[in-house]
Formats: structure tokens, sequence, C-alpha cells
């Protein structure tokens, strides 16, 4: 699966409580590489991904389970939209 997904859900979400992401990486990564993840330029260590959702309040199985819903409704329109 694509892991720019990931980031770009995390960005909708820290966006919709008003997070800034210098404050939402206070502690755990670089405001750069926070960035850098949720515009898919760059990765993330899982552990850290944790403790991002724990600092927005976001339960992880909660988080993966609209990326992936995401994620293949994604998939299927593009796949809908080949041509046969």
């Amino acid at each position: 699966m694509n892991n720019q997904i990931f980031g770009l859900k995390f960005r909708q979400l820290r966006k919709q409580q008003h997070i800034t992401l210098s404050k939402a990486a206070a502690g755990i990564t670089s405001r750069q590489s926070l960035g850098n993840w949720e515009t898919g330029k760059g990765e993330l260590a899982f552990e850290k991904v944790l403790l991002l959702l724990k600092k927005i309040n976001v339960q992880p199985i909660d988080f993966l389970e609209s990326s992936i819903s995401s994620y293949l409704k994604q998939t299927t329109s593009q796949i809908s939209e080949q041509p046969s």
C-alpha cells in the first residue's frame, strides 16, 4: 500500500483539530520530518506515528481503518477509470 495515504490522512486529522505542524511534532520528531511525511516526501517510524496519533487523540485502529478505507476507495476509482 502507498505510505503516502497515511501522512495525508494524519495531516487531515491534525488540521481538523487546528493543531499546528510544530505543536504536533514537538518532542516526537522535527517539524520538517513531519511535514515531509504528511506530503509523501518522507517516512516516519511506526513508533513515532503512534506517538503522533496519541498527541492528536486518535486511536491507532481508527486511523488505520480510515486510511485503508480511503486507499481502497482511491484504488477502486482508479481501476474503474481505466479503459477495458
